[in-house]
């Protein structure tokens, strides 16, 4: 491991445990990334030392919805139901804040399933044993960033470590069986072994059924909506006495993130050159005032690209979406003028007078820097809530979407700089 300044190596040489622990000691924050190759494995966010998020950038993560299922907390029907009603309106909310909604589900459920799906995770995370780790110090957790309703309070590295150490411990065993972990894809052999008495407890019976058409330890935890750790030891003592084989091939689609068939998903939005266009007008701005005024029209943009491919589905956004997430991410009013909204659009006739008046109002009282510091981080949780919900319903690769998040962070703090500096 280097200096505190520089934090990156092999994570051969340091197990994610100590690297937990040095975080904690040393009170950093920060992203820690993991990688195998050219490809991240995982971020985890750290606060002043305390697990702040963390994400597995893998095919088969954990997700909320697996969680919750697994514990037995909502059904795959109630999903669904809550993925359909994403279709008429794509800032619905998180998974987990929807179910709440429409009351699948308490908000106390959701904080212990957020902490589950957490420690799930970097349980997930700490079989990785090769790979190098680096810290990205300016990253901070997409949850907080997001405006997300429910936020649940960062982990201690104890809690965390002591996870790991149990999962590894309880692991020794099962990994020679299972070398994929919950991913690992199974199969009943054709035959059974000779004189092997084919007698099991009805649970046992449960798992082997769902064997050849859900063939994960994950994705069959979900369906009989058990604990993941107590169907892959069953698993695990299957695979050990013959009864299943290791495969390799594709991992199946979990059944649980297909929205109905009465629901269409919408068309993948072409983010990249969003971005770029994004960018683009910024930089050709002249003045502080004029890159305000645009933060309008970049609203109404993200919402004009939305708004084509839900009608490439054919389907029709909720006519006060946009007004919905304003008024979520606080953003409907300029000083103590409410902002215009109408049909999905704002107003920015309207947005471009409220923001002259209050711009020549801070001017003259000597308070302009905290006046385009307030509008344009107002405008950034908008849009950053927008991007989200672009990259939930693009259902890009995770790689892909931590590329592009990341890419949006950058401008953002590029845009802010020119902000400020004029």
């Amino acid at each position: 491991m280097q200096a505190r300044g520089a934090f990156a190596g092999d994570l051969k040489d340091f197990h994610l445990v100590e690297l937990i622990q040095v975080m904690a000691l040393e009170g950093r924050s920060g992203a820690l990334e993991l990688t195998v190759g050219n490809t991240l494995k995982g971020r985890i966010y750290f606060e002043q030392g305390a697990l702040d998020w963390c994400q597995d950038l893998d095919q088969g993560a954990l997700t909320l919805g697996m969680i919750l299922q697994q514990l037995g907390l909502v059904t795959k029907e109630a999903i669904e139901q809550v993925v359909a009603s994403s279709t008429h309106d794509p800032f619905g909310g998180l998974l987990g804040e929807q179910l709440v909604q429409y009351g699948k589900l308490s908000d106390l459920q959701l904080k212990e399933a957020l902490k589950i799906q957490q420690l799930w995770t970097m349980r997930d995370l700490s079989l990785l044993e090769q790979g190098r780790y680096s810290l990205d110090t300016h990253a901070r957790s997409p949850v907080r960033a997001s405006g997300s309703l429910v936020q649940i309070p960062p982990l201690d590295a104890t809690t965390v470590n002591l996870e790991i150490v149990r999962y590894q411990y309880a692991w020794n065993d099962l990994i020679n069986w299972l070398p994929n972990g919950m991913r690992t894809e199974l199969h009943m052999v054709e035959m059974p072994p000779e004189h092997y008495a084919l007698e099991f407890p009805p649970q046992v019976w449960r798992v082997i059924s769902h064997v050849n058409a859900c063939h994960t330890p994950r994705i069959i935890a979900n369906t009989l909506h058990q604990q993941e750790m107590d169907v892959a030891r069953l698993l695990g003592t299957l695979v050990k006495d013959g009864l299943l084989i290791v495969v390799s091939s594709p991992l199946p689609e979990e059944p649980m993130l297909r929205p109905s068939h009465t629901a269409t998903p919408p068309a993948p939005i072409d983010l990249f050159t969003l971005i770029a266009r994004i960018h683009q007008e910024w930089v050709n701005r002249r003045t502080a005032l004029e890159e305000l005024l645009a933060l309008g029209t970049f609203v109404n943009w993200m919402m004009l690209e939305l708004e084509q491919s839900w009608r490439q589905q054919r389907l029709q956004i909720a006519p006060d979406a946009l007004f919905h997430l304003l008024d979520r991410e606080h953003c409907l009013s300029i000083g103590a003028t409410r902002i215009r909204v109408v049909s999905n659009r704002i107003d920015t006739d309207d947005l471009a007078t409220q923001i002259r008046k209050e711009y020549q109002r801070a001017l003259g009282e000597k308070r302009l820097n905290d006046f385009k510091a307030s509008i344009f981080k107002q405008f950034q949780r908008a849009l950053t809530a927008m991007l989200l919900s672009i990259m939930r319903h693009n259902k890009s690769a995770p790689q892909q979407n931590a590329q592009d998040e990341q890419t949006w962070n950058d401008m953002f703090d590029e845009m802010f700089h020119l902000l400020m500096t004029r």
